[in-house]
């Protein structure tokens, strides 16, 4: 309220110049000015980011951390072209790009031990300045603030004219993308485009639609229990104008991506993915991508939307407005039929509405690109509608501001962005509502995967005179869940075809991590990996014999014998050196293990492939993790196999680096570090991202970096970083290799 009352006494004074002189927000330290015009000044929720490098003697830099400075934002007029800048005390002021790269200094200022108390910035707006105290007698200046300048359309370096119109934008990012190997996010974006445009030019290759296609079959064998992957199926296939419910994979196994969908484990999975609520909407769009009787499933996915909206509106703030937005794209097609749906939505609006920052935007591409996409599917024009146009700028003018040097960022960015150019510009086009992932419309051809996909159930066996016949027996402790039975696999099949024939058959399901199957559930009861024990999961035997290899790579003959069973200790076991208990290899024997604490959480790190030796038979334990192993070890646990661990790191939003570029990949991984990369990935996972309340409880609780202190507070709450004293969190101190292993095994044991 305080904000809205200065608001309307700014607004007076400026048509009225009652009472000239700046206008300030509140305690700005400084005032802003276009020759003698008071521009308004805003204190920003969303921090300023910078980073600090540390350097030794010889001036070589020794360390790099990131901190935050209190933003300040200033609208700058049409016409205007030069802003000064009035300061409570003598200043350097510094201009740097978004990058934090320096562009230009503000004064002259000898050699920087003296400042000024105004500034003038001219000669084109940068897009911060960063504001410091003068260089003290040991060379030190301490950075005060940032401003950034928002131009009005006009303005001086605000893009304007056709080259910086929508279309253009969607041209830009589309023409860069025509062969992209990308997920369903890409193929819905690619499709909608080609929709819109007519389909003529920078449309997806078809080399790189059949790549989108074997890779979402493929993840539906590997789960097809997962309301999430095959909602992302159903979504990428009818993007591409194919049947979801009519699926050939390339060994001839027949699919139906929307009867398995129709067939998850509801109450699991609200348990599971659905609780970040990230998942459902994307499951309401999938159902709606054709008649396909799912009414129940929806209903039930509506009904737990609804439980899980907040009182004052919206959805979880984990993730900032995001996953409202999201949430909403999911219930747009619902709002004119159901009441309930129709009242939540208007009230997460209202909040979206005033989430909106004064410089029209929510602090990134990613957010930005989620409402603009969730207020097209409800009719309302982001980029006109007068409840999202702050100070002049809408969330379109904001978003239009972040797309640099022809491209929106990396590509998570990149997707989103795009996708919200595509919806601007049917909206630009005279639509009156514009839902980008709605492909229900046209017919559906069949399809056809072309590369092996592992794939199981939802369908028929296609006729294939090569087959051969397989023996199959599930094993657990102490009993026999599926007796010796003969499964008919094709000729060339891998165990993995073998076990997934049998789980269609007979009933059971189960957790495929890239080729290691992490738990089984056979009428209504699961065994998983370290259930028994911190050595105990699934292993399986072809023959008596336990293969050195996982289940897609060991094929199977005609009269082969597999057995799938779980054992207590895979160190105990007779076939443990014959056999992977994971995606990778058994852990080997370290010599420098030996009675060490860590020992039990090294093995099963090890085994599982997620950190690596430091020499054939030496751990290291003591030594310093660097920020590269922990993105290893999180791309492995993803799944990812043979890739660049830092780019899916970075793509993903695990990495962000330091600024400038600097990933800082070969630097030691402090403590607190640790906890934000983990942080990070459960949130990529969708998994609880509730922070706690356990740093209290530490004397040194005051020394975690505010950018690492929610991260650490879930960390500590999940059990995950338990201190290295009763009292001392240590979050500055570098992690040993023996700690990260604990945390990662912590982990295995939690997630």
């Amino acid at each position: 309220m305080k904000k809205r009352i200065l608001s309307l006494l700014m607004a007076l004074v400026l048509v009225t110049g009652l009472l000239p002189g700046p206008v300030l927000a509140e305690d700005a330290p400084f005032t802003a000015a276009a020759g003698e015009t008071a521009l308004t000044v805003v204190k920003s929720d969303t921090a300023y980011v910078y980073t600090v490098t540390e350097y030794d003697a010889d001036w070589n830099p020794v360390s790099v951390t990131e901190q935050t400075a209190d933003l300040y934002v200033i609208t700058v007029p049409a016409g205007i072209d030069s802003v000064t800048l009035t300061f409570d005390a003598p200043r350097l002021a510094y201009g740097y790009d978004a990058g934090g790269n320096y562009t230009a200094s503000y004064g002259e200022y000898g050699d920087g031990t003296t400042g000024r108390t105004t500034a003038a910035v001219s000669g084109g707006f940068p897009e911060y300045v960063r504001v410091q105290t003068p260089y003290d007698s040991g060379w030190n200046s301490r950075l005060l603030y940032a401003v950034r300048f928002d131009l009005e359309e006009g303005g001086q370096n605000r893009p304007t004219g056709a080259d910086n119109t929508w279309r253009t934008i969607a041209d830009t990012i589309a023409a860069a993308h025509t062969d992209v190997v990308g997920d369903w996010w890409w193929a819905a974006g690619m499709s909608s485009y080609a929709a819109l445009t007519g389909g003529t030019e920078n449309a997806l290759t078809d080399t790189a639609k059949q790549t989108i296609v074997d890779t979402v079959v493929q993840e539906i064998g590997e789960n097809p229990a997962s309301s999430n992957c095959l909602a992302n199926a159903i979504n990428a296939l009818s993007a591409l104008g194919l049947d979801p419910a009519d699926i050939t994979a390339a060994d001839g196994t027949r699919l139906n991506a929307v009867e398995l969908l129709k067939q998850v484990d509801v109450a699991s999975e609200k348990t599971g993915s659905w609780a970040w609520l990230t998942v459902p909407p994307y499951v309401l769009l999938a159902c709606n991508q054709g008649v396909w009787e799912t009414d129940a499933l929806e209903a039930e996915i509506i009904a737990f939307l609804l439980e899980n909206a907040e009182e004052t509106g919206g959805w979880s703030t984990v993730w900032g407005v995001d996953t409202t937005a999201m949430v909403l794209q999911g219930l747009a097609p619902y709002y004119d039929s159901n009441s309930a749906v129709k009242a939540a939505v208007d009230q997460a609006v209202a909040v979206l509405s005033d989430k909106q920052e004064a410089d029209g935007g929510y602090g990134n591409v990613n957010s930005d690109a989620m409402v603009i996409l969730a207020l097209s599917a409800l009719g309302i024009d982001p980029a006109s509608d007068a409840r999202f146009v702050k100070n002049g700028l809408s969330a379109a003018d904001h978003l239009l501001g972040l797309f640099s040097n022809g491209s929106f960022g990396n590509d998570y960015a990149e997707k989103q962005g795009f996708l919200a150019a595509v919806a601007l510009c049917a909206l630009a086009d005279g639509a009156d509502a514009y839902n980008v992932f709605d492909f229900s419309d046209g017919t559906k051809l069949p399809t056809t995967a072309t590369a092996d996909s592992g794939a199981s159930g939802g369908g028929e066996i296609s006729p294939d005179p090569q087959t051969i016949t397989v023996s199959f027996t599930l094993q657990t402790q102490g009993s026999t869940w599926v007796e010796l039975r003969d499964v008919t696999v094709s000729t060339g099949a891998s165990v993995a075809d073998v076990f997934f024939r049998a789980a269609r058959e007979t009933g059971f399901s189960y957790e495929n991590r890239n080729g290691y199957i992490a738990s089984i559930t056979y009428n209504g009861t699961t065994w998983s990996e370290f259930d028994a024990g911190p050595n105990s999961g699934w292993k399986y035997m072809v023959n008596g014999v336990a293969p050195a290899v996982g289940m897609n790579d060991c094929a199977v003959s005609d009269g082969d014998a597999v057995v799938w069973y779980y054992v207590t200790d895979y160190t105990q076991d007779t076939a443990r050196d014959e056999q992977t208990m994971g995606p990778e290899t058994a852990a080997p024997v370290f010599t420098d293990m030996a009675e060490h604490w860590a020992a039990s959480a090294v093995d099963t790190v090890c085994a599982l492939g997620l950190m690596d030796p430091a020499a054939e038979t030496l751990f290291a334990p003591d030594d310093s993790a660097d920020r590269l192993t922990i993105v290893t070890a999180l791309y492995r646990l993803s799944g990812g196999d043979g890739g660049d661990p830092v780019a899916w790191a970075v793509e993903n939003g695990i990495l962000t680096g330091y600024g400038d570029g600097v990933l800082g990949t070969a630097d030691p991984v402090t403590r607190e570090q640790l906890a934000v990369f983990l942080y990070r990935y459960a949130g990529l996972q969708g998994l609880d991202g509730t922070a706690g309340t356990g740093l209290s409880g530490f004397a040194d609780s005051g020394e975690v970096s505010p950018w690492a202190a929610e991260a650490m507070a879930w960390a500590v709450d999940k059990g995950l970083i338990c201190g290295t004293s009763a009292a001392a969190l240590s979050p500055g101190e570098t992690a040993t290799r023996a700690q990260m292993a604990v945390i990662l095994s912590r982990w295995l044991e939690t997630a």
